[in-house]
């Protein structure tokens, strides 16, 4: 009770059995005050006391004595020993608050340290001044419960005079009406009544679950049946002829605990609304490792039932539960995240749980856990929040397995890609041998073209045309082949971007001119003046788009921009033509290799494209039917050191 009052005005209260363990706890956490009560096992209160006056690390620690006793025989032995402060029980909470607050104030104003008579001097100072103070006034309802009229009646005078609210009843059935009707705030019950005895009726009033907590005093004959009222929920006595000031100091003292009591559980019931909205599991578990507070989903969760947790260790909830790692390897105790924070102080997140439950269903917990401590560091125990994840890991695993999955056909698919491309350039190579035969042979009959009839130069002509266009093909094939398993390198090589664009602008200049196209090119100031890249590649790209342009060009012509981008970072080239367009719908296959167009399957495009982007760069395409195209092209000042086998 003394605790509770102490923890509702604010203090923090470390509680101790006995006298040696109070020595200790003093020497271990060095408390602000420390109340003694000098009738304790093990070691006596006033043996604790010199104890732990004669330690040097504790013997400024202001100690005041709590006795039964108020003979002056017992203020001076307390002094003897060592005390700062003597208080009698019964004890008034006004004057044990006003005291503590007294020691401490002189404590921190650092007082000089007080012996022998000074130190009774200071206690007795203190005792007056809290005798005089002013108790107040709560306006609190006392329902006093006696057949006798005129000692009910004197009473009620005197706590009425003292701000409190009496009412009177003279039997069982009428406190009953009274209780029911308005709960008082406190009851002062006889246990000689003639309908009932006091016992009953304070038995029945403790257990009725409507009624909040109202502390009970009996007024008991001298001989006291302590067993008797404290079984049925009496909290004080008082024997008769009743001590007026006795029982004020009793009363009062009650209704601060009936206070107490009532914020607790204002306290207690908002901290149960909250854990009930909850949508994750909370358990609170105190500094031995006992389960204090479980909330309703976490329960739920688990499948278990209040009585399974509340008091039980950790040890046995990891036992009760089959917990298991993630991997489903079985769980050491010591390895439970609740269990690591409270003996390892650690702070654990995203912990992942198997649990199988009583039911034998088995599901997935994410558990976070911590410890809990006071405001002065004290470890109160440990805090764990949990949530059930078993659909999440079940959607991570299949999106696991499913990326898997997709590996090993991409893996599959690089292998047909490297196996189609070796195919392909063997071919490649056993057409190249007799075409470069005919090709010479075509080359020879070209030279002599002005020495036969015209019907036959021009079928000389039309053979010359296509062994440029199938030995073109074939040049592309083993090209792109090239680059599909990987033999495609970056040789970087400082060069003019300037100088490039004019000379494969230059060199298409005779066919622009051949098919009545206009081909412009146009340099901004701000071109880089060098930049550091595979300058075959970039020719090699740069005269398959023009090439590209020129070729689906029919009238207006072609311009070639070349300029600078992302502030000197990289440099672009632009080729936008007049032709024939584009359709929307082919766009974003353009670029895809052996695409079929008119002429047969196209390379130029998707070669361009890797080429490209082997050297850091990229291709991107606009296009409108009847209008033209553009194609922009981007390369960095600075080549990376980018291999094929990446860009396949």
């Amino acid at each position: 009770v003394l605790a509770l009052l102490l923890a509702h005005s604010g203090h923090e209260v470390i509680e101790a059995e006995n006298g040696q363990q109070g020595a200790d706890l003093a020497r271990a956490h060095h408390p602000d005050l420390i109340l003694m009560d000098m009738s304790l096992p093990v070691m006596s209160g006033w043996d604790a006391t010199r104890h732990i006056k004669s330690v040097p690390e504790t013997s400024d620690i202001p100690i005041v004595a709590l006795t039964a006793h108020a003979l002056r025989g017992d203020r001076e032995r307390a002094w003897a020993a060592g005390c700062d402060g003597f208080i009698t029980k019964p004890i008034d909470d006004e004057l044990l608050e006003h005291t503590i607050e007294q020691i401490l104030s002189e404590r921190k104003s650092g007082a000089d340290d007080r012996q022998g008579a000074g130190l009774a001097a200071g206690a007795s100072e203190r005792a007056r001044k809290s005798a005089e103070k002013v108790l107040s006034i709560h306006n609190e309802h006392v329902l006093i419960i006696d057949e006798n009229h005129e000692s009910s009646t004197a009473l009620a005078s005197e706590l009425k005079a003292q701000g409190f609210r009496p009412s009177i009843a003279e039997g069982f059935k009428q406190a009953l009406i009274i209780v029911e009707s308005e709960p008082p705030d406190l009851i002062i019950c006889d246990i000689d009544l003639p309908e009932s005895s006091g016992y009953e009726i304070v038995k029945d009033i403790k257990r009725n679950p409507d009624l909040p907590f109202i502390p009970v005093v009996l007024v008991v004959e001298e001989s006291v049946d302590w067993e008797k009222g404290l079984e049925v929920g009496a909290d004080d006595f008082i024997a008769k002829p009743i001590n007026i000031g006795e029982l004020l100091v009793r009363v009062r003292s009650l209704s601060r605990l009936r206070r107490a009591v009532t914020a607790e559980a204002s306290r207690a019931n908002e901290l149960a609304s909250v854990l009930t909205e909850m949508v994750t599991g909370l358990i609170i578990a105190d500094a031995e490792g006992a389960i204090t507070v479980v909330n309703g989903r976490g329960l739920e969760i688990l499948g278990l039932n209040l009585d399974d947790v509340i008091g039980k260790s950790l040890d046995d909830l990891v036992s009760l539960l089959s917990l298991a790692t993630e991997e489903c390897e079985p769980l050491e105790p010591s390895n439970f995240p609740l269990s690591r924070a409270l003996r390892l102080n650690e702070t654990l997140h995203k912990q992942l749980l198997c649990v199988t439950r009583r039911d034998g269903a088995t599901f997935m917990l994410r558990f976070n856990a911590s410890p809990i401590y006071s405001e002065k560091g004290q470890k109160l125990g440990a805090v764990g929040a949990f949530e059930d994840v078993t659909e999440e890991v079940r959607a991570r695993q299949q999106l696991n397995d499913r990326k898997r999955d997709l590996e090993e056909i991409n893996a599959r698919l690089r292998a047909h890609d490297r196996l189609k491309s070796r195919f392909i350039s063997n071919i490649a190579r056993e057409v190249r041998t007799p075409l470069d035969a005919i090709t010479a042979l075509a080359a020879s009959l070209d030279r002599s073209r002005n020495l036969v009839p015209d019907e036959v130069g021009e079928t000389i002509r039309r053979i010359t045309a296509n062994v440029q266009f199938l030995n073109s093909r074939m040049d592309d094939l083993l090209n792109y082949s090239r680059i599909i398993e990987g033999k495609e390198q970056v040789v970087p090589v400082p060069f003019s971007p300037q100088d490039l664009v004019t000379e494969v602008v230059e060199s298409f200049s005779p066919r622009a001119a051949e098919r009545g196209l206009n081909l412009e090119l146009k340099l901004h100031p701000g071109l880089p003046r060098q930049v550091t890249n595979d300058l075959n590649k970039c020719r090699q790209v740069l005269t398959n788009i023009l090439g590209n342009s020129i070729k689906y060009t029919e009238k207006g012509g072609v311009t070639v921009e070349a300029c600078p981008r992302r502030h000197g970072e990289s440099w672009s080239v632009e080729v936008r033509d007049t032709g024939i367009g584009i359709p929307a719908g082919e766009l974003a296959q353009i670029f895809d290799e052996f695409r079929h167009i008119d002429d047969g399957p196209e390379l130029g495009l998707p070669i361009s494209k890797r080429l490209i982007e082997l050297m850091g760069g990229r291709i991107e395409v606009e296009s409108e039917i009847g209008k033209g195209t553009c194609f922009y092209l981007t390369w960095p000042v600075e080549a990376p050191s980018t291999r094929g086998n990446e860009a396949a």
